[in-house]
């Protein structure tokens, strides 16, 4: 259970300061920036195969993995996330953490796109840019109810997080679209 009352870095005065609203389009972006990233490899094989230079024949194993990589290493930061956020003073690091990671790995795997790389090289970036990610996940999943209860009154908490969540469920889908 998060404190609510302890005072830390980023808790507002009072709960209904209209800067809540950009508080969660931040969230919102977030989400957004992490759920996007995963669909750089599910979306068109082709376009994949191309665009990081990866061989046919080893693309799809490679591109299983690549999706894989995030969801193994959610797993191991969850518990160290859902204990930063039991104090009020650690959220905000745990959100910047989150946004730096999913910028980090996004910026990792742009490398194989700008640089002359072996495959195994290539793909060894790739994977770690996925990882930084998938580190990211749980940071920016378990944070908006969090964010909620801090900045929002009681009766706008349930839309606050599920406007933040929506876009975490739909950003999938609108990676297909782009």
């Amino acid at each position: 259970m998060v404190e609510v009352s302890s005072p830390g870095f980023g808790v507002p005065t009072s709960r209904g300061q209209p800067v809540r609203w950009l508080v969660l389009a931040v969230m919102f972006w977030l989400g957004l920036a992490q759920t996007l990233s995963w669909m750089t490899f599910s979306g068109n094989p082709d376009i994949f195969r191309s665009y990081y230079r990866v061989p046919k024949h080893s693309s799809e194993m490679i591109e299983d993995w690549l999706l894989n990589a995030g969801p193994i290493t959610y797993l191991p930061m969850a518990p160290l996330v859902a204990a930063l956020t039991t104090r009020i003073d650690r959220v905000w690091s745990t959100v910047l953490a989150g946004a730096a990671l999913t910028a980090a790995g996004n910026i990792i795997r742009l490398l194989p796109c700008g640089m002359a790389m072996s495959e195994p090289t290539s793909i060894t970036v790739l994977a770690v840019g996925q990882a930084l990610n998938g580190f990211a996940g749980p940071m920016n999943a378990v944070t908006p109810p969090i964010i909620a209860a801090i900045w929002f009154p009681p009766g706008e908490r349930t839309l606050a997080t599920s406007i933040v969540f929506s876009i975490q469920a739909a950003g999938p889908a609108l990676g297909f679209v782009l």
